[in-house]
């Protein structure tokens, strides 16, 4: 199977700015090409989300609904999308840089 390009691109752009470790981008792809069935899905195509993140903040993504419910994001750009990524993934989890 062949890996969509602009997953790699995403996940090449994550590693630059944030410095990660190739055993991270390649846990990312995995994780994207599965959650995007490798880019193909409405989601990824239509609002360059290969991941199903909701949620919003300036920029980026779509504000939740009035009862508090999380929208889809979308997002402008492969790199409005890496970055919308790294603010979720600090959240999770402080130490993915090193894995």
């Amino acid at each position: 199977m062949e890996i969509n390009p602009k997953i790699l691109e995403v996940a090449d752009i994550y590693q630059r700015k944030y410095g990660t470790s190739d055993y991270f981008k390649k846990l990312q792809i995995a994780q994207m090409v599965h959650e995007s069935a490798n880019g193909e899905s409405a989601l990824a195509v239509e609002d360059n989300n290969f991941g199903g993140l909701t949620g919003y903040h300036k920029g980026a993504g779509q504000q939740p609904e009035e009862d508090g419910s999380a929208t889809y994001g979308h997002f402008d750009s492969l790199d409005e999308y890496a970055t919308y990524l790294d603010r979720k993934s600090t959240r999770l989890n402080s130490s993915h840089r090193s894995l």
